[in-house]
């Protein structure tokens, strides 16, 4: 009888452990069932007059768009997970606690602090409008991203605007309510505003629950508890049952994302393809740059996209968030020229002459891939000749050369080959005897081709800077012309960025044979070293000018 009480005894412990987990479970399950997306739309209003109002929002005082007079350009989205207490549909929701009003000092000092937020920004935003119209100036409609980062310049133009009203009726109020004594009228008054919607559907806020549940602390802001229904007026699904947990139930959206990094690195991006994982989207970064285009799942920058800063327009493909530079679609509307040496004559033992008459492009080179538009069959619209080398050197071509380009109607100029052996002001001197400048039709050149181990013999680049500058203002002094400065992509990334500001002026073409356009501003492509021309033995350098033919003829006759 013992054993049997006590069989019976642990029978019913363990069904009531059995009836308290399925309880237990079924609990949870309709508390997961319960919960649901709240999202808060909160936005500060400041009457500026009888007809004017400006919005800001005080939780992001780093952001680059704190005050506006559209309340749609300054409203902030924030989403928490709520849950359903009633069948009435009340949802309740903790949302960081904030003044319903703001007024005085405190106001003063936030609007203070935006005031000198926004004119760095407005300085910024001229600054990224200034590139993106040097872009507009040397890109068209056939170049990849043009679209989207004219999309985007027309975009920033009218958020600049927008911008500089506000900031301007920012500063007409507050020189309005300064005072001499220091003290600000209570005129001084915000009112927030504040927006709910519950999965999509928006709700209206009924009571608290007290000020807080969680107290403040000088790092953790208060949080406050809402409970939220329903507006009357906007249609409501059924409530029973299946039909209500159905509808409340969170929402997972991972297609969207929108989330700011450890660096204050500023992202929204949607999904476009799962395997591999990318994403579409912006990002903005802290120091104002602004991306759009893909990225992987790593959220780096990663294939076709654009960024904008304060020196320049990258766009183009982009690999684990480095730029490798922007492919170039060849059209016969594009402004092509050649550059050539005693190297288009002399092979071994052979002469060849330059039929200038035949002269026409035929082939950009085979060293790197090109993206080509119809057939390669373009007039040679310029011409650069080396003349000399150092301080002895003469190109003995030179002068044959050029009465034939010139015979033909070609723009065409000299060029230098800067040595690091004899001093800039030596060569200068050298090429300015033996040119005859006046025949010039177009800026002379000056290439600029050291080693490090030749910078590190002349001194280090500190002084090729100098004695590059010597030889630059000794030619436009006699030339009347500003020269432009022959480098590589690899010179510029290394030492033309260390350059001093006066270096820095003059216009740059570059050389880089890869398949993407250099990453710099410049007048002049190198595309490569191995195309072929009609009229010409041999190999040829292929140039291409960074513009359309109007701003070409612009350009040389400036």
């Amino acid at each position: 009888m013992k054993k049997y009480l006590i069989r019976t005894f642990i029978s019913i412990l363990v069904l009531a452990q059995f009836v308290v987990l399925g309880l237990y479970f079924r609990h949870t399950q309709d508390g997961v069932n319960a919960l649901v997306n709240v999202s808060a739309r909160s936005v500060y209003a400041l009457p500026i007059g009888a007809k004017d109002t400006l919005f800001f929002d005080d939780v992001l005082p780093d952001s680059v768009r704190l005050i506006s007079d559209k309340r749609t350009r300054v409203e902030q989205l924030r989403t928490v997970i709520g849950r359903r207490v009633s069948r009435e549909n009340l949802v309740q929701a903790t949302f960081v606690v904030r003044n319903k009003v703001l007024s005085g000092e405190k106001l003063h000092k936030m609007l203070l602090s935006y005031a000198k937020a926004e004119e760095k920004c407005v300085e910024s935003n001229e600054q990224h409008l200034k590139e993106l119209a040097y872009y507009a100036k040397t890109h068209s409609v056939i170049d990849e991203g043009y679209n989207e980062v004219m999309c985007y310049r027309e975009q920033l133009l009218q958020e600049h605007q927008d911008q500089m009203r506000a900031y301007q009726k920012l500063n007409r109020y507050l020189a309005e309510v300064q005072t001499d004594s220091g003290k600000h009228p209570k005129k001084l008054r915000a009112y927030r505003r504040m927006q709910y919607s519950v999965n999509g559907q928006v709700y209206q806020r009924t009571e608290d629950a007290g000020n807080s549940f969680f107290k403040n602390t000088d790092k953790t802001p208060r949080l406050g508890l809402l409970t939220l229904a329903p507006i009357a007026n906007v249609p409501q699904q059924g409530i029973d049952g299946k039909s209500l947990y159905a509808y409340l139930r969170p929402l997972p959206d991972t297609t969207h994302l929108e989330f700011t990094d450890s660096l204050g690195v500023h992202y929204r991006l949607q999904l476009v393809s799962s395997v591999p994982k990318t994403w579409s989207g912006t990002q903005l970064s802290s120091d104002g740059t602004y991306y759009e285009g893909f990225f992987n799942a790593q959220y780096q920058r990663h294939g076709q996209g654009f960024a904008v800063d304060h020196h320049i327009v990258k766009s183009g493909e982009w690999n684990e968030n480095r730029y490798r530079g922007e492919r170039m679609v060849y059209t016969p509307t594009r402004v092509y020229g050649i550059d050539v040496s005693r190297h288009q004559h002399e092979k071994g033992r052979k002469r060849y002459l330059i039929h200038w008459n035949r002269l026409r492009i035929t082939h950009l080179g085979s060293i790197s891939k090109k993206k080509v538009s119809g057939a390669v069959d373009y007039p040679v619209s310029f011409v650069f000749i080396k003349a000399t080398e150092g301080k002895s050197l003469l190109n003995k071509y030179y002068l044959s050369d050029l009465r034939g380009a010139r015979a033909q109607g070609i723009p065409v100029a000299p060029y230098h080959f800067f040595t690091h052996l004899s001093s800039g002001l030596a060569q200068a001197r050298h090429f300015v005897k033996h040119v005859r400048l006046p025949l010039a039709t177009l800026a002379p050149m000056l290439d600029v081709e050291p080693s490090n181990a030749q910078i590190s013999k002349m001194g280090g680049r500190e002084v090729l800077f100098k004695e590059m500058l010597i030889w630059l203002r000794h030619v436009e002094q006699y030339s009347h012309r500003r020269p432009i400065l022959y480098v590589s992509q690899q010179f510029v990334n290394q030492h033309l960025v260390h350059a001093p500001e006066a270096l820095r002026k003059y216009e740059v073409w570059i050389a880089r044979y890869g398949e993407f356009k250099p990453y710099v501003k410049l007048t002049f492509w190198q595309l490569s070293p191995d195309g072929h021309v009609r009229g010409i033995h041999g190999d040829v350098d292929i140039n291409v000018y960074n513009g359309t033919k109007s701003d070409f003829h612009a350009w040389r006759n400036s």
